[in-house]
């Protein structure tokens, strides 16, 4: 299984620069799972589609313009972690959104 977690260069390194970006994590413990389900963060089993979230949660939800990622509008990071990085935690209806329109943004607010 794979979990979304915080970007390693902001996680690891410090570079706040990506501090709104996510990274695809395996998760491949019954610890680790359930530390990811405890926190609400997502759980997927194919790479590929959790790599598609993380796209579509720092650019196209977030109406991002640049490379720098953001995923703010779409979730928080909690302080439990896999990897030594954060667990991504979505708000509530984005993973919906996600499977109803992995190419679409978010209404503005």
């Amino acid at each position: 299984m794979y979990a979304i977690v915080q970007h390693s260069a902001c996680g690891y390194k410090g570079d706040l620069q990506f501090s709104g970006g996510l990274e695809t994590r395996a998760v491949d413990t019954k610890a680790q799972i359930a530390r990811v389900e405890r926190v609400g963060g997502l759980l997927f089993d194919e790479y590929g589609e959790a790599e598609d979230f993380c796209d579509w949660a720092m650019y196209t939800a977030s109406n991002c313009k640049t490379l720098i990622p953001n995923c703010r509008r779409v979730g928080r990071f909690d302080y439990l972690q896999v990897d030594g990085l954060r667990i991504f935690c979505p708000l509530a209806g984005m993973v919906d959104a996600f499977k109803a329109d992995p190419h679409a943004p978010l209404p503005s607010n």
